[in-house]
């Protein structure tokens, strides 16, 4: 059945002497459900203008960047994005589909855990591709816990290699064609990945 709301109002009074109670019942459904709306509007306005400030923030660094300087304003706003949306660690990786490998390209990491550029930064393309269609099509995968992965997935291998717990990956397109991707991962805890973080991560890429 529907969940009503009722407002209740009492009030004690004596009448001829005798002391008598008044309630008065108010149906606030409607009221309740307006506020409701307004509270969920108002919510969604202020991730939308976190977004908007979280994209500002990061074409502001390219657009102050040069050729000397670009990586750094790369890695700028893979860490901005990275403790905007709560992950421990960020990589933007290029697929090589000539010689069979992904290349990790960049990397960053937040503070008190290990880099793995230099572990990860050529792996065989089947150890991380079984993705590759949906990439294709423009879908971000979501791995809310690495360790429930079937345990035949060389990708599970190479995640549970960088001790994550969860993986978000996005698509890297350019005119329609794949040409990489950028996972978000945890270590410490898993991580169930919200909409407004994967369209973030979807905006960057």
């Amino acid at each position: 059945g529907n969940v009503g709301y009722t407002s209740l109002y009492a009030a004690s009074l004596y009448l001829e002497g005798e002391q008598v109670f008044l309630v008065a019942a108010f149906d606030v459904t409607a009221r309740k459900r307006v506020e409701k709306e307004r509270e969920e509007y108002r919510l969604l306005l202020k991730e939308i203008n976190r977004r908007q400030s979280v994209m500002l923030r990061i074409a502001s660094k390219f657009a102050k960047a040069n050729t000397d300087n670009l990586t750094d304003s790369v890695y700028e706003a893979m860490g901005l994005i990275g403790r905007v949306i709560n992950v421990d660690g960020i990589y933007i990786c290029k697929y090589d589909f000539e010689r069979n490998m992904v290349i990790t390209v960049n990397e960053w990491h937040a503070d008190g855990f290990d880099p793995n550029k230099e572990f990860l930064k050529e792996i065989p393309l089947g150890y991380t591709g079984e993705w590759i269609a949906e990439h294709k099509s423009g879908k971000a995968i979501c791995i809310a816990d690495v360790e429930a992965m079937p345990k035949q997935s060389l990708t599970r291998q190479i995640l549970m290699l960088q001790r994550s717990k969860s993986n978000l990956r996005v698509p890297l397109l350019r005119e329609d064609k794949l040409i990489g991707f950028i996972s978000a991962h945890t270590v410490n805890a898993k991580k169930e990945y919200t909409e407004n973080e994967v369209d973030i991560m979807m905006e960057f890429g």
